[in-house]
């Protein structure tokens, strides 16, 4: 942890503050532990945590918010919720747009998750995964909330499956994201979006997987199911073309000479 968190603050400390007195000795004071021998304490770690942290909250510019940030982070990496948890909730609601915004949203859905609070694990998961291109360590992260909440079986509905097929979807595990779309359909028949369940599972099946004969086989169960679902015209016309065995190139041309048609 200390490492960790030795590492965040040096990469954080690149600007400069110039306005007000108290201001600057706080800056003053940080850049002194900084530099001293203390730093590589635990004690060292946790004054500057402190000063991080009323430096962030006292000021709003963007220097504080890197302070918020690294002080929630300190607080994350040290196993105390409630503090950072506070920390990372005012870090948010000053910058939502950022790498470390997007950090700060996945390690709540963590905190959230230790919990057992799914509703607002579920809000920060969907930010993210919605607004942000995660990346590989932060989908890892939520796909480990989802994987643990199904395995406990704790309130478990389709759209916990449905996360859990986007985050292996982004991980390129196909077989797994699937797997996911399959399971969710099958456990849950009155799931209001169940269609798109098994479109989705027959899209990542011929699109991802290159895997006809599946794609083939949710595509005709979704029809057999919803016949008069929106989505049901493109699915016909999919498997009564042959794209299904097409490859790229042909698809392609065979929209083509339909245009020209």
């Amino acid at each position: 942890m200390r490492t960790l968190y030795f590492l965040l603050i040096t990469t954080l400390l690149f600007t400069a503050c110039n306005s007000g007195s108290s201001k600057e000795d706080l800056f003053r004071d940080i850049k002194n532990l900084e530099q001293s021998d203390e730093l590589g304490t635990p004690e060292g770690l946790a004054k500057l945590a402190k000063l991080h942290e009323e430096y962030g909250l006292e000021y709003k510019d963007s220097l504080a918010n890197n302070f918020l940030y690294a002080a929630a982070m300190y607080h994350f990496y040290s196993g105390e919720k409630e503090k950072s948890e506070s920390l990372f909730t005012t870090y948010i609601g000053r910058d939502d747009s950022s790498s470390m915004c997007r950090n700060a949203k996945v390690n709540l859905a963590v905190l959230y998750g230790k919990s057992q609070e799914y509703d607002k694990m579920d809000v920060m998961v969907d930010q993210v995964l919605k607004d942000y291109e995660p990346t590989n360590t932060q989908v890892n992260d939520m796909l480990k909330l989802y994987t643990e909440k199904i395995e406990k079986d704790i309130n478990v509905d389709a759209e916990d499956y449905v996360k859990q097929s986007m985050c292996f979807t982004g991980l390129q595990l196909f077989d797994k994201a699937v797997e996911a779309l399959s399971s969710a359909a099958s456990r849950f028949p009155e799931y209001d979006k169940r269609a798109n369940l098994l479109y989705r599972a027959g899209f990542i099946s011929w699109e991802y997987q290159k895997n006809s004969e599946q794609a083939k086989a949710f595509y005709n169960q979704f029809l057999q199911e919803y016949p008069n679902h929106e989505l049901a015209p493109e699915v016909q016309k999919i498997l009564d073309s042959g794209m299904l065995e097409m490859s790229d190139e042909e698809i392609l041309e065979m929209l083509k000479s339909q245009n020209q048609g």
